[in-house]
């Protein structure tokens, strides 16, 4: 049992059990943004389970790579030596959150360079829905058209190649946003 809440007649459990005194200590001497090197001990569909000097330490999928990651087993084998950073000490489980992307600098900073406003792209339509069409460019970049600036008169499909216009680089959600590139002067007054 690790809490217990009267009030609301609730037991919360543990199957874990409580972090020994000894695990305690050896994570107290990793700092966050320290450089180590572990082993894989485990590859799970989430991610990395890496011993560093007697510690676990877990690696998410979302931080194994700047890119996309869908299946670890092909890139990762247990036993394998990997470089990772400590992005934090996890006190409650007894493990560290490690981090093998943090290593490199995120490409996608030095590719959104080649995207200035107004810029006009070309690129592969890869999905559509009620929000805007996903788009995708020859160096992996991905661009987003919202549902609110697309034309009407145009038809979004899966596959078509088409030319846009940049409207702005979002770089927390790492995607180039679009607007429509129109090529007709129909209905314009001169």
């Amino acid at each position: 049992v690790i809490e217990v809440d009267g009030n609301n007649n609730k037991l919360i459990f543990s199957q874990r059990g409580q972090t020994s005194p000894e695990v305690l200590e050896k994570l107290k001497s990793f700092k966050n943004g320290q450089k180590v090197t572990g082993k894989i001990i485990t590859v799970l569909p989430f991610g990395l389970v890496v011993e560093v000097d007697d510690v676990e330490g877990l690696v998410f999928i979302s931080d194994v790579a700047w890119e996309k990651v869908e299946d670890l087993t092909t890139m990762f084998k247990v036993g394998e030596s990997v470089e990772v950073v400590v992005l934090s000490l996890d006190e409650d489980l007894g493990r560290l959150n490690l981090s093998i992307k943090q290593l490199i600098e995120d490409p996608f900073k030095k590719l959104a360079e080649s995207y200035p406003a107004d810029e006009v792209v070309k690129g592969e339509i890869t999905a559509t829905s009620d929000t805007g069409v996903s788009v995708k460019f020859k160096d992996g970049i991905e661009g987003f058209l919202p549902a609110s600036k697309m034309d009407s008169s145009t038809t979004y499909e899966i596959g078509k190649s088409m030319s846009f216009l940049v409207d702005n680089v979002d770089s927390n959600r790492r995607r180039v946003n679009l607007t429509p590139f129109v090529t007709s002067t129909e209905g314009l007054i001169y």
